[in-house]
């Protein structure tokens, strides 16, 4: 190639390069997936660039000793430390996403943790049977603990409120109300014994 055709592709490379400075430059994050994936789009595209600089390097170190090549190399040698900068900026950006979607992982992973297996008990009440599969499973919350004690309710026991809406208030109500008085028994729902069951399916397949 002459030193005019150089030259030419050394405009071309430049004004790409503007186009990517102008981007980072202005760039504000809006939507977390899309800027990442225009992130690693420019960055790669860069990496393109900076390969194409050096390549155009060569070719103009490859023309005759009588070119003149101190004012192309100079511009070329610009251009390439804009490019490492324009990297730079872009990794920046990056890393912040990456670093969100690390620790999105790691709050993920703590809300996946296996369940222990619990062998479905024999038992003679209600208050037996969900102590021992729901009310003392440390593996499960407080706001499941409650919503199976709730779903497995029925009759006057399922209307008994209290004061706070918590596992802990309304076991105690029923307690209070049903322990002495009458069986739990008596207040479960027909399809308790169906959802201990699926309960413990979950359980088992999350233990695997």
């Amino acid at each position: 190639m002459t030193i005019t055709e150089l030259n030419r592709k050394q405009t071309a490379y430049k004004n790409k390069l503007k186009k990517i400075e102008q981007f980072v430059n202005v760039f504000q994050a809006v939507d977390e997936t899309k800027d990442y994936i225009e992130l690693k789009f420019k960055l790669n595209f860069l990496n393109d660039i900076l390969k194409e600089l050096d390549n155009l390097q060569k070719e103009y170190c490859a023309l005759p000793d009588k070119v003149e090549l101190n004012d192309a190399l100079d511009i070329l040698s610009d251009m390439e430390e804009d490019a490492e900068k324009c990297k730079l900026s872009i990794l920046v950006f990056l890393s912040k996403y990456e670093e969100q979607e690390k620790e999105n992982s790691k709050l993920s992973q703590k809300s996946h943790i296996k369940l222990p297996h619990i062998p479905l008990p024999k038992f003679k009440n209600f208050k037996t049977q969900f102590m021992s599969v729901i009310g003392n499973n440390d593996s499960l919350n407080e706001s499941q603990k409650l919503m199976y004690l709730k779903s497995a309710l029925k009759n006057d026991a399922a209307l008994i409120r209290s004061d706070q809406d918590n596992f802990d208030f309304l076991l105690k109500a029923l307690e209070n109300r049903y322990e002495i008085k009458e069986p739990w028994l008596t207040y479960i729902s027909p399809n308790y014994f169906r959802l201990i069951n699926c309960i413990m399916k979950i359980l088992l397949k999350l233990d695997h």
